[in-house]
């Protein structure tokens, strides 16, 4: 259940955010917007990685740096 209700956290929040960036564009600029939205989810994933930080798989590190090598 728990996989299932970040799921929706998780499209709840994207959906969200296009609706705050769209309201937001009328009295912006793009790069504003994108500095926001950067600095809004930067905040908020180092605030949940301070509270309850993950084991680090190194494995799965190392194919997931390997992937974004090649592409």
């Amino acid at each position: 259940m728990l996989v299932e209700a970040l799921a929706l956290i998780t499209a709840f929040g994207f959906g969200l955010n296009a609706v705050l960036v769209r309201k937001g564009l009328k009295d912006s600029n793009p790069a504003t917007a994108t500095l926001v939205v950067s600095a809004v989810q930067v905040t908020v994933l180092s605030i949940l990685l301070l509270v309850d930080p993950p084991e680090i798989n190194w494995v799965a590190l190392a194919y997931f740096a390997a992937s974004g090598i090649m592409a």
